[in-house]
């Protein structure tokens, strides 16, 4: 029962202590702080450095651009064949459902 009490009392302590900085009360660090100067504006970013490129990175930067390029060429080239093989598939769908019409209309 004394530790119910005991952490119900420090709880209520610890969020009256952080409301009351919140509205500037007692522990503010407003009330230490000596006015100083205004602050300067943040410096600009430094220029990036225009470092060479050695000759590796460039080929290797070619390379495997090339090696996007054909992977590229080889997905349209499947697509294109998913496309035809879809439309082949559809084209023989139409047709199977012609012959089983001329089925049912020869069996009745």
């Amino acid at each position: 029962m004394v530790n119910i009490v005991l952490i119900v009392g420090l709880l209520t302590t610890a969020l009256f202590v952080r409301g009351w900085e919140k509205i500037g009360g007692l522990f503010s660090p407003r009330r230490n702080r000596r006015v100083t100067k205004p602050a300067s504006p943040p410096a600009a970013a430094p220029p990036p450095r225009n470092r060479r490129r050695n000759v590796r990175e460039v080929r290797l930067a070619r390379d495997i651009k090339s090696r996007i390029a054909e992977l590229r060429d080889e997905f349209l080239k499947a697509r294109v064949a998913r496309d035809r093989a879809e439309a082949q598939m559809e084209v023989i769908r139409q047709r199977m459902i012609e012959i089983a019409g001329q089925l049912e209309e020869d069996l009745s």
